[in-house]
């Protein structure tokens, strides 16, 4: 997959943000935010690097 320089912008942010705020939008319009570890930091879970490495959708969050 060719990323572009927008998205590797992003994934440099998704590599070494501590933790992340996601907010989704229920079907009523109002919006739930909840914070969550960060598993794609490179320096706080090094064991999954590969993982993320060979994933073919490098910006898919799961």
């Amino acid at each position: 997959m060719q990323i572009t320089e927008k998205q590797a912008e992003c994934l440099k942010v998704m590599e070494n943000s501590l933790i992340v705020n996601l907010t989704t939008i229920d079907k009523n319009g109002f919006p739930s935010t909840r914070a969550m570890l960060n598993l794609r930091n490179k320096q706080q879970y090094p064991h999954l690097v590969v993982l993320y490495e060979v994933e073919n959708k490098p910006l898919t969050v799961s």
